[in-house]
């Protein structure tokens, strides 16, 4: 059970997956003649990683030693916690629009637990403090929720 929560919530939730994750709904959009709505979630997303790579190169805290995965790169802040929290905000956004209030809500649900189960998980495997994960999250967040707000603004 160990290692395939390990692969759930770090393998599957890591910078590749969230890359991957983002070209296929740009692509998913300009493929539905919804190219600017793509590219605006896109941008947006690329300004968030951006923004924590740049952090992490500007604070260079280093890892928790002995952590419990195999980490390369600065500490501060967590990148998986903000792109959850990213995608988490895009996506609770969207579910509002849902009519049958049992459907929002479960999938409401679902989404704001992934986002917290992703960062609790870099806390259990001792690869980020709860503050790092905390700022992870915040910046997620921010740029979740300013890309969604443009997102609607897009004509379409």
């Amino acid at each position: 059970m160990d290692s395939l929560y390990v692969f759930l919530f770090s393998e599957v939730a890591s910078t590749k997956t969230f890359v991957v994750i983002v070209l296929l709904l740009l692509a998913y959009l300009v493929l539905k003649n919804r190219a600017r709505l793509g590219i605006t979630f896109a941008l947006g997303a690329a300004l968030m990683g951006a923004t924590v790579w740049c952090l992490k190169i500007i604070f260079a805290v280093e890892r928790i030693p002995g952590g419990r995965l195999p980490v390369d790169s600065y500490a501060f802040p967590s990148g998986h916690a903000a792109a959850s929290a990213f995608l988490a905000v895009i996506a609770l956004g969207y579910v509002q629009g849902i009519a049958n209030p049992w459907q929002r809500f479960g999938l409401s649900l679902v989404t704001i637990g992934l986002a917290i189960a992703i960062g609790a998980s870099r806390v259990v495997y001792t690869v980020h403090t709860p503050l790092q994960v905390l700022a992870g999250a915040i910046i997620g967040i921010v740029f979740g929720a300013l890309t969604y707000a443009l997102m609607k603004r897009v004509p379409g």
